[in-house]
Order: structure tokens, then C-alpha cells, then sequence
């Protein structure tokens, strides 16, 4: 459940729509930076597909949330575009990743779309019938499984980076404005009315991108394997140690040898009277 301040109190209105309408602006262009070098690199190599289809289907229940809770209105909007750009991202999970045709997946995202706006609806009355009957645990449940699912979503990929020792195929750009965003609806939610639900849902986004940007750091910089490098002089050794390898064995009559041969790399032809 929510904690509200008391009634008609609103410490800063004009802020927290502010704070709201940037974390949205934020959460509505994040993934355009993915969309984009997917589509530039025809792969979503390193980006994990439950990632992202675990946020499509949280977009489902903080939808419904933020709805029936009358949270601010820049964060009633925000699942619905997040839950877009979700899908977009989903579809070339499905095309580059796994390799679906155009129309397989595309089918598959549409069918996740219609089916999420009529579950959506559907659940919107249901828990606004609830609430109106004084059952209000619909509502706990919608943003416990919000919470849930938008940050279990990070756990394939956090697996993910350790099995490869790298963090690859992930926009940077897509992280600093996702964590932005969520840092900014967390902000946001103490200056109109404090909901600890939606806040530990912005507040662990934010902590377990932070935790991605520690493995960048980690893997992409500190523990990067450097590529072997050869000085001239080594290179220059390789190449005579090839050629003396490559030169024939010339057998030589020698008298005053015991076996009667003498090795001569120098010579092209063998001659013994």
C-alpha cells in the first residue's frame, strides 16, 4: 500500500510534475539509442531477450498501478511508451537474436501488444471495482508485480556478463538515459505524494544499472585482456628463425668427418663425387 501525505497537502506540486516529466521524457527515449545500434549492427548480440521481454510484460502491471493509484499524470504515460519501445526492442531480440523471420516475430509482438491492452483494461476496472468495495489488496499485488518483473529482468543479463566476462551488445546511451529516468521518477514521487512501492521499484532500477555500469568498468577496462603485440625485433627473429627452418638440408662428403657428411644449409645442390 501507499503512504499518503495528508490530505490536500502537496509539498511542491509544480516539482514533482517537473521531476516526473523529465524521468518520463527519460523512460520514453531510452531504448531509441538500443533500437538504433541493433538495427546499425543487424544483431542484439549480448542483449538478453528475457531482459527485455521481462519489461514488456512489467509495463502490464506499473501500468495499471500508477493508474488506479492517481500517481502524477507524466507517470501514468510513462509504462505505456516504455512498454512501445519494450516491444520494438523485442522484435529485433526475436529477428537478429534468434534468429525468427520478419513476419514470425513481428506476429509475435503484435499478438503481445493486443493481448497487454486488453489485459490492461480488464485489470484497470477490476482493481477500480475493488478499491470502490474497499478491497484494496489488488492493488499491493499490481505494483509488487510490477517491481518484480521490471527488475528480475536484470538477472539473465547480470548472468549473462559474467558467462562472457564482458558487458556487450548494451547502449551506454540506453543506460545513462534509463537510469536517469528512473533516478528522476524516484525524485519526483516525495514532492507530490510518497508511494513506497513505486519507489522501490525506481529506487532498484537505478541501483542495478548502476551495478551494470560497475561491470563496464570492471570487465570492459580493468580485467580487458590486452592483444598480443610484437616488437620489430621479434617479428624480425620469427621471420629468420622461418627461413633457417625452411632452408634445406644439404649433405656434403667431408673425409676428415666420421660419418662422412657434413650439414651445409648455404648450398642449393648436392654433389658427391
Amino acid at each position: 500500500m501507499s503512504e499518503q501525505n495528508p490530505p490536500g497537502t502537496y509539498p511542491n506540486k509544480a516539482a514533482a510534475t517537473t521531476l516526473a516529466v523529465i524521468g518520463t521524457v527519460c523512460w520514453c527515449v531510452q531504448l531509441i539509442p538500443q533500437v538504433i545500434k541493433n538495427y546499425r549492427g543487424k544483431s542484439t548480440a549480448g542483449l538478453d531477450t528475457l531482459f527485455i521481454f521481462s519489461w514488456v510484460i512489467a509495463s502490464i502491471p506499473l501500468a495499471v498501478y500508477n493508474l488506479v493509484q492517481d500517481l502524477n499524470i507524466a507517470l501514468k504515460i510513462q509504462p505505456e511508451l516504455f512498454q512501445l519501445l519494450s516491444l520494438v526492442t523485442f522484435f529485433q531480440c526475436l529477428l537478429y537474436g534468434e534468429g525468427w523471420s520478419a513476419r514470425k516475430s513481428l506476429l509475435v509482438v503484435g499478438l503481445f501488444g493486443a493481448l497487454s491492452a486488453g489485459l490492461q483494461a480488464m485489470l484497470i476496472l477490476t482493481v477500480q471495482l475493488g478499491i470502490r468495495r474497499h478491497v484494496e489488496w489488488p492493488v499491493t499485488l499490481m505494483g509488487v508485480l510490477s517491481t518484480i518483473l521490471v527488475n528480475i529482468g536484470f538477472l539473465p543479463q547480470y548472468i549473462q556478463i559474467f558467462r562472457m566476462k564482458a558487458v556487450q551488445g548494451i547502449s551506454y546511451i540506453f543506460l545513462t538515459i534509463d537510469s536517469i529516468g528512473a533516478l528522476f521518477s524516484f525524485i519526483s514521487l516525495p514532492f507530490d505524494r510518497w508511494d513506497v512501492l513505486a519507489a522501490i521499484d525506481y529506487g532498484l532500477v537505478f541501483v542495478l544499472e548502476m551495478g551494470l555500469f560497475a561491470l563496464v568498468l570492471i570487465f570492459n577496462v580493468l580485467l580487458r585482456k590486452k592483444p598480443e603485440t610484437y616488437s620489430e625485433n621479434e617479428d624480425a627473429q620469427t621471420g629468420d628463425d622461418e627461413e633457417e627452418e625452411s632452408k634445406p638440408t644439404i649433405l656434403i662428403r667431408n673425409p676428415s668427418s666420421k660419418s662422412g657428411y657434413t650439414v651445409n644449409p648455404e648450398e642449393k645442390s648436392i654433389y658427391i663425387p
